[in-house]
């Protein structure tokens, strides 16, 4: 392959993009499909391909294609990328790393060690105090060994990797200048039987979300599916919007681009008609220039072919699996001849200095005698006690005081418990509710039995100015028959919450933290959890 030329490869359902390019125009374009075999067992993941004799296949197409042990650009699909978002104080760019290695396993449930990650800092000012938000990258390292294996094992060599957002998002600004301004928030909306939403602001992905629309049937079920698949993409993508705006007050999302290998004007008006944003349809061909190529892959391939070509302010880099640091090589030192001359003028200052030493630690060690036998008198006949008899006291007497000092005289639980009950909308039930307060350890008081034991939230769980003095977490499910509604009741009893005069006076901050489709006995329904603090309880009588 000529120097000049690149190659991108996407890892995509149905099989590999691949899209040559020169600088930034595509010269060869080509996909090598899965078998059933294949796409069966990459529903259980990368891991599942290892024994398959996929390496060989791909070979022999690239053998045809010419592109034996070229290097190439690899693209990863989102659905094995974590991505999150957190924010930070400000601090200094070396301090960075260690902070967001230790907040980002607060958000992701694996160890880091396990995981091949990638993150980037954007600053921004909030009332005067300077933050930082982390965008924060990772996939998991035996997956990631699992691709790129595959790769490696059909001849390739692999020099850069990415999450396919990231290429999809410097494909269309190469291509189309200002498609994705500069000073907007916009979505970028693909629709096939996976669909995907990213929300972008300044080249950088914000937000990443999959969703399935097919479903299975017949053939004469294929219109009916269609609009079914319609209208489950406008409730994927209101709700998406609608997370990404209550959580990102600085980001708002103004317009979105829509993807589509097909119906793509109807579709866009569709979209427009039931989403408060403008729609921008684009279609793939104005980028690649081949009718032929509809599928989205495509764009991927390109995008992840021009990474060193064309400028843009970020891609997140992955490292393969087993990558290291290049050793340093070793230097010999040559010595140098020995200066006594220098050693001896260095012993006439040293030796006074070590005489002096000598006796001013006498002097100490006398003076230390002296304080150890004033000691002794004062402690008179706990002299010979033992000294973790002390201690035991010292902590019981620590202990009373800490009970009696975090008993809490009152409390607003009734008065919620009552309340709380009349604002559940229809279809909604709670399965658990916790009322905790900011003065809780787990201790007991000394002497006191099993029984008197008082259970109180973690004070380990965060820095004490950050614990609310009453959090209230509200779990339960939401049903209905249309799974779109069950979101909205769990909208609508937020509202409740909050518009409640008397429920929202104990509180200064009502959200959602999390909403998940589940199984509960073979019914479809919205698991939520309601958060629920105050900040400014009033101090108790001391």
């Amino acid at each position: 392959m000529d120097d000049e030329k690149k190659l991108g490869v996407y890892w995509g359902n149905s099989g590999l993009f691949f899209v040559e390019t020169q600088e930034t125009s595509p010269v060869n374009i080509f996909q090598i499909p899965f078998d059933e075999d294949v796409k069966e067992a990459l529903k259980n993941g990368p891991a599942s391909i290892n024994k398959m004799d996929l390496g060989s296949n791909i070979e022999g197409v690239l053998r045809e294609q010419g592109l034996i042990g070229s290097p190439v650009n690899l693209s990863l699909p989102a659905k094995d990328i974590i991505f999150r978002s957190f924010v930070i104080p400000w601090m200094e760019e070396h301090e960075v790393k260690s902070a967001v290695e230790f907040e980002a396993s607060k958000y992701i449930p694996f160890s880091l060690e396990k995981l091949s990650f990638s993150f980037y800092p954007i600053r921004f000012a909030e009332k005067n105090t300077k933050w930082l938000r982390i965008i924060f990258v990772a996939i998991k390292s035996n997956t990631l060994s699992s691709y790129t294996k595959t790769l490696e094992d059909a001849s390739l060599q692999i020099d850069l990797i990415e999450p396919a957002p990231s290429s999809l998002i410097r494909a269309l600004s190469s291509k189309l200048k200002n498609v994705i301004p500069k000073n907007q928030t916009i979505a970028l909306i693909e629709k096939e039987n996976v669909a995907r939403i990213t929300i972008v602001d300044n080249d950088i992905p914000q937000f990443v979300r999959e969703f399935h629309l097919s479903t299975m049937g017949t053939a004469n079920q294929a219109e009916e599916n269609s609009e079914d698949s319609i209208k489950k993409l406008i409730g994927e993508v209101r709700i998406s919007l609608d997370y990404f705006d209550r959580q990102n007050e600085q980001l708002q999302v103004e317009q979105a681009i829509l993807l589509s290998s097909s119906d793509l004007e109807e579709l866009s008006q569709v979209l427009e008609k039931n989403l408060p944003i403008s729609i921008i349809p684009i279609d793939d061909q104005s980028i690649l220039g081949d009718p032929s190529k509809k599928e989205l892959g495509y764009l991927n391939a390109y995008g992840a072919s021009i990474i060193s070509t064309v400028s843009s302010v970020l891609y997140f880099k992955f490292s393969k699996p087993g990558s290291g640091a290049l050793s340093k090589p070793k230097v010999s030192i040559p010595r140098k001849p020995i200066n006594y001359k220098l050693i001896i003028k260095a012993a006439l200052v040293c030796v006074p200095l070590i005489i002096g030493s000598i006796v001013a630690s006498g002097i100490a060690k006398q003076n230390f005698k002296k304080d150890i036998s004033a000691l002794s008198q004062k402690l008179g006949r706990f002299k010979d006690a033992d000294v973790s008899m002390i201690e035991q006291k010292e902590k019981n007497l620590k202990d009373r005081l800490t009970y009696f000092n975090n008993i809490r005289m009152d409390s607003s639980a009734a008065s919620i418990l009552l309340l709380i009950p009349n604002l559940l909308p229809e279809g909604t039930w709670i399965r658990n509710l916790d009322i905790m307060y900011d003065d809780s350890a787990t201790f007991k008081l000394p002497g006191a039995p099993i029984a008197s034991v008082i259970r109180r939230r973690p004070v380990n769980t965060r820095s004490v100015k950050d614990v609310p003095p009453l959090l209230i977490n509200i779990e339960g499910y939401a049903y209905s028959e249309n799974r779109n509604q069950q979101f909205r009741l769990v909208n609508r009893l937020l509202r409740n919450l909050k518009d409640n005069k008397e429920f929202s006076g104990f509180f200064s901050d009502i959200d959602v933290e999390t909403t998940k489709s589940q199984k509960l006995n073979d019914f479809s329904v919205t698991a939520f959890k309601i958060e629920c603090k105050r900040k400014d309880e009033p101090k108790r009588p001391q």
